[in-house]
């Protein structure tokens, strides 16, 4: 009688031991998934006020805000599958016709930055805000300066 239930058994044994095997590597797999999720939006979250700002009036991203840019790539390059939103802005004194449009200016150039470090510009959503969402609200020179920025915004797919 032994060795009719050690051959059922022996044969049993894999089969249950193949399905533990799926059932862990798909929790595995899983686990991952939501590992990498939360690395991403905690770097998402750090850049989330590393903002490209801007002088009065220029559309054109300073030296001085290229390490903002980088970071910003960095978060991309490192999780190709999330997509960017650049939302330009100006401050509202800033409201002669020719700068109506400097926050989508501002944000076009920040998108050619990134395009030129590599970034897929299909990845890339541009809004212009204008003066109609103000990142601080007041009138003093050190607010409006705040006001004149590309926020850029990362988003999993």
């Amino acid at each position: 009688m032994r060795r009719s239930i050690l051959p059922s058994l022996h044969v049993a044994v894999p089969r249950h031991a193949a399905s533990i095997a799926v059932l862990l590597a798909t929790c595995v797999g899983a686990s991952t998934a939501v590992a990498q999720d939360a690395a991403f939006e905690r770097r998402a979250r750090e850049l989330a006020d590393e903002v490209v700002l801007f002088d009065p009036g220029d559309a054109v991203v300073e030296d001085e805000q290229a390490s903002v840019v980088i970071d910003h790539v960095q978060l991309a390059q490192d999780f190709a599958g999330d997509r960017l939103k650049l939302e330009g802005r100006r401050d509202a004194s800033e409201d002669s016709p020719p700068q109506r449009d400097l926050g989508l200016r501002r944000a076009r150039d920040v998108l050619r930055h990134l395009v030129q470090m590599g970034l897929d510009p299909r990845r890339i959503d541009i809004v212009d805000l204008g003066a109609t969402a103000p990142r601080v609200h007041c009138d003093e020179a050190p607010c409006r300066a705040k006001n004149r920025s590309v926020v850029i915004t990362h988003a999993l797919k």
